[in-house]
């Protein structure tokens, strides 16, 4: 069975040499990216308050004589679907029938579309991912968050007393304890650190 072209001149996984660290909290299975741009959907996937989990070898999609592997099966709260990021050849015009053929959904995203403050803020919080965080420090800015709708990123700094304060921070915005507004602007100090709700 041949495989589609739409992969055949993308580098192999062993080629590739991400400078990201390739540290993900909701990914199941294997972590390997074809592209530049699936990592960086890696990390707007780590921190979209949507996605449950994600996988980097979904089941590959197949046509006659081709098949086609999507780069991410991502499992939201509403459903799942099958993801194709779009750097350097677009993915065969099949691959949505043959997805929708067997009751996926399939998108694909552009890689020159992705967000790009999100994005950065993303990559830079995805550096702390995995951080271990104080009990002491962790229940200390919960405590402080209850009491208040919102902390800037300043004033959070000063409640880790056993963790660095930006990798804790990170780290609990990452596991979901607290949220940062990470659309509109570089993280910076005056930026609102709040509990973390289902809506993100």
């Amino acid at each position: 069975m041949s495989t589609s072209k739409s992969r055949a001149n993308l580098p192999s996984q062993a080629d590739l040499a991400f400078s990201t660290p390739l540290n993900f909290l909701y990914c199941n299975g294997p972590i390997m990216f074809r592209t530049q741009g699936a990592l960086d959907m890696a990390c707007l996937l780590e921190n979209d308050p949507n996605v449950i989990s994600w996988y980097c070898d979904p089941p590959p999609l197949f046509n006659e004589r081709q098949q086609h592997q999507p780069d991410f099966l991502v499992v939201t709260k509403t459903g799942h679907l099958l993801l194709d990021v779009f750097e350097y050849v677009y993915p065969p015009q099949w691959a949505e029938e043959a997805a929708k053929a067997r009751s996926d959904f399939y998108q694909v995203i552009d890689v020159c579309h992705l967000p790009r403050t999100r994005l950065r803020n993303a990559k830079d919080l995805q550096r702390y991912a995995g951080r271990e965080v104080a009990l002491g420090d962790r229940v200390r800015l919960l405590i402080a968050l209850g009491k208040k709708p919102f902390l800037t990123v300043e004033q959070a700094y000063k409640l880790f007393l056993d963790t660095e304060p930006m990798a804790g921070l990170a780290s609990l915005m990452l596991q979901r304890f607290v949220s940062i507004d990470i659309d509109d602007e570089p993280i910076g100090p005056k930026s609102k650190v709040r509990l973390w709700t289902e809506q993100g």
